[in-house]
């Protein structure tokens, strides 16, 4: 628990010259109270996998290892096995195959001793666990979610709707609120399912 929270809220296919006083007048009115880093570019390849594992680790893809929504890893064997990374499954063959699911630590890894993270994720399994890979923080899907050091039941009447992001954004808010951890990480699945 912490004194105070730091918010990421990531609209996944949400660009900047889709935001106005006319078609989005919610975010327009925050986004003008806030911060705009107008040098922040997405990843290459801009795909919700990668940008998440360099989202959660602050490393482009070469670094952390991640380099697309599919993926081929090499077994002890020296063959070749094709995976989605956007399966549940993906991060932990991974660390099956290499010895660990990222190359480098996620933020969860590194905020675990300083107030913890809460990250709700509505979009795949794959890109939600790239945030906490270790199981560091708590984290909430609807298809995989956990606790420091063990599993937790998925989140599974949520969708990959818009009613679903509204769902999980009301986790998210009970959530940071009674843990008050260090980072709060809430992705959203709109506008990029529809």
């Amino acid at each position: 628990m912490t004194d105070k929270t730091a918010l990421l809220v990531i609209m996944d296919g949400l660009r900047r010259d889709a935001v106005s006083p006319e078609r989005t007048p919610h975010l327009w009115r925050l986004w003008s109270r806030g911060t705009a880093f107008g040098q922040y570019r997405s990843m290459f390849p801009s795909a919700t996998r990668v940008v998440s594992s360099s989202t959660a680790t602050g490393c482009v893809p070469a670094t952390h290892g991640l380099a697309g929504n599919s993926m081929a890893l090499l077994d002890a064997d020296g063959q070749l096995h094709p995976h989605d990374a956007g399966a549940a499954g993906f991060l932990p063959a991974r660390r099956a195959m290499h010895g660990r699911a990222l190359d480098v630590p996620t933020m969860a890894d590194r905020l675990a001793v300083h107030g913890g993270v809460v990250i709700c994720s509505n979009v795949s399994p794959g890109a939600a666990l790239a945030h906490d890979p270790n199981q560091a923080g708590h984290l909430f899907n609807r298809v995989v979610s956990h606790e420091p050091g063990r599993p937790l039941p998925p989140l599974s009447e949520i969708t990959l709707s818009v009613a679903g992001d509204r769902l999980i954004t009301e986790r998210f808010l009970s959530e940071i609120t009674s843990r008050r951890p260090a980072l709060g990480v809430l992705w959203l699945g709109e506008p990029d399912a529809t």
